[in-house]
């Protein structure tokens, strides 16, 4: 019936190999059940939600919900809504030979404020309208991002206060919390196939 659960669980934990630093352990868990569903054979449905928690001086949790709608008007126009509230998570594409790096993308993304651990929450809503003729792919969208408590990475010296900056002691950078974003915009995209080796893509 085209339904395909999954469910993913990460656990974590990071403790500061400079015994002398008295930073206490960074541990955390995300839990994300997804699944998806074809409707009157034209309407695919695809939502989950991720729950994320936290705990580094404090605890600090979160649920964010996900999900699309695809609505297939002919076999070669696609109208789809797109919300989410957390980033998606590649390291299950990457493999589990990934690199500590990799491992850190998939979240949840920390940063302190006052002392305590936040989580980064994000809202993005899209519609896009995708069409395909012969070889090429064309699609128009608009979107809006809205993002609290954004995790900014840095590289270098992060002898800043901790009630500012999280420091990462396995890879050199630190996180500090850049407040909140908002922004709205277009995209357009063409993408041309010329073969099955070589396609290209004009993405504005």
């Amino acid at each position: 019936d085209g339904s395909t659960p999954e469910l993913a669980l990460t656990v974590r934990r990071y403790a500061n190999p400079d015994e002398n630093m008295r930073t206490p352990p960074l541990q955390a868990m995300t839990m994300r059940m997804s699944d998806s569903a074809t409707l009157a054979n034209f309407l695919d449905l695809r939502f989950g939600t991720e729950y994320q928690t936290v705990q580094f001086l404090s605890r600090a949790s979160a649920m964010k919900p996900f999900g699309s709608v695809d609505a297939h008007l002919s076999p070669d126009t696609v109208l789809e809504y797109r919300y989410a509230s957390a980033e998606p998570n590649m390291a299950s594409a990457k493999g589990f030979a990934s690199s500590y790096a990799d491992v850190v993308e998939s979240g949840p993304r920390v940063s302190m404020l006052e002392r305590s651990a936040v989580l980064e929450r994000a809202r993005h809503q899209e519609v896009s309208l995708s069409h395909r003729v012969n070889n090429t792919s064309m699609q128009v969208a608009a979107y809006s991002d809205k993002i609290r408590n954004t995790a900014l990475t840095g590289a270098g010296d992060s002898n800043g206060p901790i009630s500012e900056l999280l420091p990462d002691v396995y890879s050199g950078t630190f996180t500090y919390n850049a407040g909140e974003l908002n922004t709205d915009g277009l995209r357009l995209v063409v993408q041309q196939k010329f073969s099955p080796a070589l396609t290209a893509t004009l993405n504005y």
